[in-house]
């Protein structure tokens, strides 16, 4: 059988039967040059996806052969995972910690975590089933998007999910017609002045919480 290699080498037969029909005698030989940059192209193309794979190295084995994948991988470590939140946990005695989702939402690493006693952040209802998939209680999730969809509040509310993170009196709004009497996380911002990019913008001025936190009383919410 041809290896991986060998077949980059090869032009796919579609494109050798359309440059066939390119290559029919026209007024002008304007297809028939269209014809022939396309095949340089294509015959380009594969000698340098090619050249490509020859370049890959591939780590040898004990017996001299090669072993292990052929391109750049990321190796998920399962006990390194659980030994960092063993020990951010034990630097936090008495606090939950949550783990963000969005970080890295592989099922194996949720699973893991979660057996290593973690909650969970999500930011969307995708990462809400996530958790809920790899074995979670939607009643330990915390939704903290500042914008939330409708539908998703409506599905996370469903599924068990009563912790919404809002900053704003538009968001209270949408929570308390989509997940009647839910707990209300207020966003702060804690002024960190150094911090760059989306840090820099997230939650509400503390002047403003204890407002806030009234609307969300006068709505039911809690």
């Amino acid at each position: 059988a041809a290896s991986a290699a060998a077949d980059s080498f090869l032009i796919r037969p579609g494109c050798m039967a359309g440059a066939a029909w390119l290559l029919r005698p026209l007024p002008g030989g304007v297809w028939i040059g269209f014809a022939l940059g396309k095949i340089a192209a294509d015959v380009a193309w594969y000698g340098v996806e090619a050249s490509a794979h020859r370049g890959v190295a591939r780590p040898a084995d004990a017996a001299g052969g090669t072993a292990g994948p052929a391109t750049p991988y990321v190796l998920l470590d399962l006990g390194q995972a659980r030994e960092s939140f063993r020990a951010l946990t034990g630097a936090l005695p008495g606090v939950a910690v949550h783990y963000a989702v969005k970080a890295n939402p592989h099922p194996r690493l949720l699973a893991c975590l979660l057996a290593a006693g973690c909650r969970f952040e999500a930011a969307s209802w995708a990462e809400v089933r996530a958790v809920i998939r790899a074995g979670g209680a939607p009643a330990d999730v915390l939704f903290t998007h500042p914008v939330k969809p409708v539908t998703d509040i409506a599905r996370a509310w469903r599924a068990g999910v009563w912790r919404f993170a809002a900053d704003s009196d538009t968001e209270l709004r949408k929570i308390a017609s989509h997940a009647p009497g839910a707990a209300i996380l207020l966003r702060l911002d804690a002024r960190a002045d150094g911090a760059v990019g989306e840090l820099a913008e997230l939650g509400l001025p503390a002047a403003a919480a204890a407002g806030l936190a009234r609307l969300a009383r006068e709505l039911g919410l809690i």
